[in-house]
């Protein structure tokens, strides 16, 4: 009579056994997978997803580089001399554009001639004021480094100015030192981008910028990663975007000083202005269109950063919940799968999920600027296949 009992026990953890085992496989192979961050196979996902979205383009944003013609027809060499910029800024503030972006470090023009720097740098404070007193912006982008933000001399450090410098993947994530993300703020203090777009009224302070976040660093930053609105490789020779338009209106510096722009081209418009040097490595950047050097332009991507914070479009990252359950449900069906169908259509659904995950989040990425980290659960597809498969067998 003893023994009836115990039949249908066993019977019951027979039963279990498959779920459990799947259940438990799936937690524990989401766990350690979880815990380790596969940098270099997510930086290539996400450069991928970048560089095959699509973003507006702000038709007011216009781009006036710097660059060898302009010094050419200077008879100049960069930089620029202070008397230039000081012609340059007083025909632009004849053209009455919305907000003029200076993201040029005057301090190296100004020790070009030390001596005879005063007259010049107060011809660009005054053009500068005259722009502020007709309603509009001028802000100077400065840079930074291990000492702080570099302000140029008197009476150019009259000018308003924030921190210019880009970020670069130097020592996280993929390490590759391709600019994925933009700065916020530095020590506590909005960044050029986004004081211009604060100035501008596109961003509010009570309003949060999509996707920002602290720095775990010593400069008390935050960040955010920026939507890319165009095709970035436009500098090097056999891309098919060589020599062809860039993804913003953009002139040559010694064409506004010869009045050889279009009448009204900077009215109301926001115009950057910046270097934009052949053999010079500081005027370019890493992006995830291209690694090449010398390549993909930085005033393009002071372009697509202030872009991403008029439309306030940046991408969030989803958290790390998300990423563990994720995992664990695709390593969880694909070993239920396997383990009840044949191995032939276990490489079928195998395939089949990972292209349907990659596809989601692709769509994610595009259309709500959500960010689903995928390495891991693609990891933990083709692992939980190949763990499960002798299992099977």
């Amino acid at each position: 009579m003893l023994p009836m009992p115990i039949r249908p026990l066993n019977h019951q953890i027979r039963k279990a056994e498959k779920p459990l085992l799947i259940l438990g496989g799936a937690a524990l192979l989401a766990l350690v997978l979880t815990q380790l961050e596969f940098n270099l196979l997510e930086s290539t996902l996400y450069d991928w997803r970048m560089s095959h979205q699509k973003a507006d383009t702000s038709n007011s944003i216009v781009l006036v580089t710097v660059d060898q013609r302009s010094a050419a027809g200077l008879d100049e060499f960069q930089p620029l001399s202070l008397e230039n910029h000081a012609r340059f800024i007083e025909i632009v503030a004849g053209m009455s554009p919305r907000a003029l972006g200076y993201i040029i470090d005057l301090s190296d023009s100004a020790r070009l001639t030390p001596d005879a720097m005063i007259g010049p740098s107060q011809r660009i404070v005054d053009a500068a004021n005259r722009i502020e007193a007709q309603g509009n912006i001028f802000l100077v982008g400065s840079s930074f480094d291990v000492t702080g933000e570099i302000v140029p001399p008197f009476p150019l450090s009259l000018l308003p100015r924030a921190i210019s410098t880009l970020h670069k993947d130097g020592n996280v994530f993929a390490e590759d030192k391709t600019t994925r993300r933009a700065f916020t703020q530095i020590n506590r203090r909005d960044t050029f981008p986004v004081q211009l777009a604060r100035r501008m009224g596109a961003l509010r302070i009570d309003r949060p910028i999509k996707g920002e976040y602290p720095i775990p660093s010593g400069l008390d930053a935050s960040a955010f990663f920026f939507r890319y609105r165009g095709p970035t490789d436009v500098m090097i020779e056999g891309s098919p975007r060589f020599g062809g338009e860039w993804p913003y209106r953009q002139f040559s510096f010694i064409d506004v000083l010869q009045g050889k722009i279009p009448e009204g081209a900077f009215k109301d418009r926001i115009v950057l202005v910046s270097t934009l040097a052949k053999d010079d490595s500081a005027d370019f950047s890493y992006t995830p269109y291209s690694k090449d050097p010398y390549t993909n332009p930085r005033i393009l991507l002071h372009a697509s950063i202030l872009d991403s914070l008029l439309h306030n479009d940046g991408i969030s990252q989803a958290p790390g919940c998300i990423n563990f359950s994720n995992t664990f449900v695709v390593c969880a069906f694909v070993m239920w799968w396997v383990t009840s169908s044949t191995p032939l259509y276990g490489v079928f659904l195998t395939l089949g999920l990972a292209s349907g995950f990659l596809l989601v989040g692709w769509v994610l990425f595009q259309t709500n600027g959500i960010w689903i980290r995928e390495s891991q659960p693609l990891i933990g597809i083709f692992l939980s296949y190949y763990l499960t498969v002798p299992y099977r067998l």
